[in-house]
């Protein structure tokens, strides 16, 4: 079981992706930024300053040998960071392929 901290991240009313590595776990895919839960100041490492902070949710995902617990967190940001990929919802909803374990946490943007 991996505890995992995920993070809609918007500025602008675009969302923050990020494409996994091509090798491992969902390999290659598209992702929201996350990381193992109580790791770092993963927003902060990362270079965000949130205008805003709010928990939008948890969810739980089980693959064949893994199972992730995930509390999800939306936020506001000042700025961009070029490190990621900045879609709207509705280039998310056509354009965009993302893994179910994700999905759940932009459902009702998405419906």
């Amino acid at each position: 079981i991996e505890e995992r901290t995920v993070y809609l991240i918007f500025y602008q009313n675009q969302v923050a992706l990020r494409r996994r590595p091509e090798r491992g776990l969902l390999a290659g895919l598209w992702e929201y930024p996350n990381e193992l839960s109580g790791q770092t100041d993963w927003l902060g490492q990362w270079g965000f300053s949130p205008r805003a902070l709010e928990r939008a949710g948890t969810g739980r995902h089980i693959f064949t040998h893994i199972e992730w617990h995930m509390c999800c967190y939306e936020i506001l940001c000042r700025s961009a960071s070029s490190a990621y990929t900045w879609v709207s919802i509705e280039d998310l909803r056509h354009e965009y392929a993302l893994p179910t374990a994700f999905r759940i946490f932009l459902k009702e943007e998405l419906e």
